[in-house]
């Protein structure tokens, strides 16, 4: 699975979801990546694009995002890194009702209870979320 790691940025303004899939796949598939990282994957981007991009308070129209890829052996390190407004979805609460009465916080819960790790921080005005993909042996497969 190593061939060293990827970085690239997706816009606001030009179908960041369908490019970060793209990309996403190509490194994926180029590094032989095994399904629970693929799935795992997919889904950290989908849900943390989205909550960038869709759902936060108040994007930037010029809202950036740098997606940062990593494999070395069975293991996807992944960041992302953004402008927008301080948040961190380590500590945020769930799920709930926002003041509003909508529901919230379940593509987080989702985050958190599939990456293997999940940190994050704020630095120099930037939102950066890391995580930390193990791809697992089936129940019952031994080596």
């Amino acid at each position: 699975m190593d061939a060293g790691p990827c970085a690239f940025e997706l816009c606001a303004d030009d179908a960041p979801l369908r490019r970060g899939w793209g990309h996403l796949e190509a490194f994926l598939d180029a590094r032989r990546c095994g399904a629970r990282i693929r799935f795992v994957a997919g889904l950290l981007l989908e849900e943390a694009v989205s909550n960038i991009f869709l759902r936060a308070e108040h994007p930037p129209p010029t809202c950036r995002v740098r997606l940062h890829l990593d494999a070395q052996g069975d293991t996807l390190e992944m960041c992302i890194e953004d402008e927008g407004a301080p948040f961190d979805p380590c500590a945020a609460a769930l799920p709930g009702r926002s003041a509003g009465g909508a529901e919230g916080g379940r593509g987080i819960l989702l985050m958190r209870s599939m990456a293997d790790d999940m940190r994050y921080a704020r630095r120099a005005g930037t939102n950066r979320l890391q995580f930390l993909v193990r791809e697992r042996l089936p129940i019952g497969d031994a080596r």
